[in-house]
């Protein structure tokens, strides 16, 4: 019978070592494979895809409605303001389901929508871009600061831009070469945009109205 000097001598410790770090390797790789994703960064990629799916619904009807994005009559006039209202429209007329509507970053108990949406309150600029025909640099679409939880002088979040080199179907009016992202991170509540082709940027353009329920209008009134 060997001894035990015999099994200790027969001991290769650079296998031992070879095996145990085959080990941990696989344990490391396992982990990274199921460990739980960054729930903002889960919440950035849905932000993003509910935004251009109400974009695009907001198209679809808009193409059926004399051009006009809901919230208009198909001559150009006023038919509501009122967000939930005009979200509405997209519903009812199964362009939207209503779960697109609610951010997953959304806190509060039982949110109707979670994105403001650009008031239309008084006849101008805002209006008329308010169509199916692209505006660069105006924002149509944005994470409300009740979404967000946040006042709107220390709002951040989601804006989707109505650019026209990323809407389908429409011809580019612009270089796509200087092409912005279609939905962007904005950090804070001012923003440059314009609403017509002359009108220069206005560093002093606000996103939202107010707080409260009227914090679901965006808006970018040019001085």
């Amino acid at each position: 019978m060997p001894d035990a000097g015999h099994f200790k001598s027969a001991t290769r410790w650079p296998d031992v070592i070879v095996g145990v770090g085959c080990v941990l390797l696989t344990a490391a790789l396992a982990w990274i494979a199921f460990a739980p994703r960054s729930k903002n960064v889960d919440h950035d990629l849905v932000i993003q895809q509910q935004l251009r799916s109400i974009h695009q619904a907001m198209l679809l009807y808009g193409f059926d409605n004399g051009g006009y994005l809901p919230g208009l009559n198909p001559d150009g006039s006023l038919f509501t303001n009122n967000p939930a209202d005009r979200y509405d429209l997209l519903v009812n007329g199964n362009l939207l389901p209503a779960d697109q509507l609610v951010s997953p970053a959304d806190a509060r108990p039982a949110p109707a929508f979670s994105y403001a949406i650009s008031d239309l309150s008084e006849p101008g600029d805002r209006r008329d871009a308010w169509t199916v025909e692209p505006a660069p640099d105006a924002p149509i679409l944005a994470e409300s600061p009740a979404a967000v939880g946040r006042a709107p002088d220390q709002w951040s979040g989601h804006v989707l831009w109505h650019r026209p080199y990323l809407t389908p179907g429409i011809a580019p009016r612009i270089n796509p070469e200087s092409a912005t992202p279609h939905t962007q991170h904005e950090g804070a509540p001012r923003l440059r945009t314009r609403y017509t082709p002359t009108g220069p940027h206005q560093e002093s353009d606000h996103l939202f109205t107010r707080a409260g329920p009227d914090d679901a209008h965006l808006i970018a009134e040019r001085n």
